[in-house]
């Protein structure tokens, strides 16, 4: 034998059959080796020869081979069969095994209906995989699962919309920082708790206040989900609060300050002036003032409560310029204290569909405004127009299109700064100048406007220029029943 064949020899790899002729053997040897151990005892006690015992032997091993061979080789094909089932594979039909092998037809059976009930339940288990994610999408609260590491391992679309698309595999300290929030989750994770709550607010770009549940899952989920986090957003909770609070304290103050007067008033009558005619009717004439103040600013609050609360408020064709004309009648010696002369220009007598007495709450507001804010001896323009649609400044994000009627106050005068102009319908916020200190008021008579106005589905624009002057927009649909009056070109 050649070197070289000899390392052939040595380096051939051994064939699946090579393999499968050495486990029969080992096989054979196994099963045959009591028979080997009583004919090794029987040729020890001298009761058969040696060669006898040999040729013995053979014989067995020799049978037992043969008589294992079938089994070997439906061993061998289920073997097969099984390995394609468990790389996920689907044999097109049953093995062949020994025609007599009834058992390795039951076992193959048996096989496959294991397979078949595994393929339904992973098939189901899917389904409800894609079903639950479909339902956490749907959730408009933000949930975050978690594994034993802190590791996001789920979320469904709201917090990946809050937070970013790919917070998954990160830890929770990456996605949220808040220290609160980790601790509790921590806790959670620990076994320490079973839940928590925190509130916490998200820098920017978020600019947030959530409220957070931690809470542990009873049993780690198939995905090792061990704890979930839910966020509320409670920006817009915490806004209306602090907006309650300022409220009750700007109302407070506002209610105070009179009540102080009125009682100053009334010790000094009791008491000093006891006998003083004259500063006892001078003081009673303040105080009559301080109390007619004080009644105007509970008039308007529980006005303003009253819109609102909304409630089934019955509308009906309104025909602003007759609110006008009736308005005007009422307010025309209070503008000729100060030399001002209001005028109405009316370019439509459409109607808006609308409550009459809340609309002329809006007018009188409007124009009782522009006679205490307009420059003396100067005039009041009272504008009444139609519109066919919005124009785009004063639309914003307003997507309703439609026939309006304008109703518009123009005055003359100091001119209202830009920082002023988004908070003048703040409930108190009043422009600390001269002459918002000289005419006074209760500071809610613009948030009485824009209350009504987005009750009547419209709109109100502030505009304040040295060239236009201070002018009031407020925009109102038209009454849908009625055919519009084109307006003429420049008014559009």
């Amino acid at each position: 034998m050649t070197e070289e064949t000899s390392k052939r020899i040595k380096t051939r790899k051994k064939t699946p059959a090579d393999t499968n002729i050495e486990h029969l053997v080992e096989r054979g040897l196994i099963v045959t080796l009591p028979a080997a151990c009583i004919l090794a005892i029987l040729v020890f006690l001298e009761v058969i020869e040696p060669s006898i015992a040999l040729v013995s032997f053979a014989s067995i091993l020799m049978l037992t081979l043969i008589l294992m061979i079938p089994f070997m080789l439906d061993l061998q094909v289920m073997a097969e069969y099984t390995d394609k089932l468990l790389q996920g594979e689907k044999p097109d039909e049953i093995p062949e095994v020994n025609a007599n092998d009834e058992e390795a037809y039951r076992v193959i059976n048996a096989i496959n209906q294991m397979h078949n009930i595994w393929s339904q339940k992973q098939e189901a288990l899917e389904a409800q995989k894609i079903s639950d994610a479909a339902v956490m999408d749907s959730l408009p609260d933000p949930l975050i699962m978690l594994n034993k590491k802190g590791v996001v391992i789920g979320a469904n679309l709201a917090a990946r919309d809050m937070l970013g698309h790919n917070i998954r595999d990160k830890k929770i300290t990456r996605v949220i920082s808040e220290e609160r929030l980790i601790n509790a989750v921590n806790m959670v994770i620990d076994g320490q708790i079973d839940s928590e709550n925190v509130t916490f607010a998200l820098p920017k770009p978020w600019q947030k206040e959530l409220g957070a549940r931690v809470k542990a899952l009873p049993s780690a989920s198939p995905d090792s989900a061990v704890a979930v986090i839910s966020l509320h957003d409670l920006t817009e909770i915490k806004k209306i609060e602090r907006l309650q609070s300022d409220f009750v304290a700007n109302a407070s103050h506002e209610l105070k300050t009179p009540l102080s007067v009125i009682i100053g008033f009334i010790e000094t009558i009791k008491g000093p002036a006891k006998d003083d005619d004259e500063a006892r009717e001078n003081f009673l004439n303040i105080m009559l003032e301080q109390a007619n103040r004080m009644s105007s600013l509970v008039n308007d609050l529980l006005s303003l409560s009253k819109i609102e609360m909304g409630g089934n408020t019955k509308f009906e064709p309104v025909n602003i310029g007759f609110i006008a004309d009736s308005i005007q009648k009422n307010l025309v010696s209070k503008a000729e204290k100060t030399g001002k002369k209001i005028v109405i220009e009316k370019k439509t007598s459409e109607t808006i569909d609308g409550n009459e007495n809340e609309l002329k709450q809006v007018v009188l507001n409007l124009i009782d405004n522009a006679i205490k804010y307009g420059a003396d001896n100067s005039e009041i323009k009272i504008e009444i127009k139609p519109v066919i649609s919005l124009p785009d400044d004063v639309r914003g994000g307003f997507a309703n299109e439609g026939r309006y009627i304008c109703f518009s106050t123009i005055n003359t005068g100091n001119i209202i700064a830009p920082e002023h102009i988004n908070r003048l319908t703040e409930r108190f916020y009043r422009v600390e100048n001269e002459i918002g200190k000289k005419v006074g008021g209760t500071g809610l008579g613009l948030a009485i406007v824009k209350q009504i106005v987005l009750k009547h589905k419209g709109l109100l624009n502030i505009t304040s220029t040295q060239e236009n002057g201070t002018v009031f927009s407020v925009y109102l649909p038209a009454h849908k029943t009625e055919k519009f009056q084109k307006p003429p070109v420049d008014d559009i």
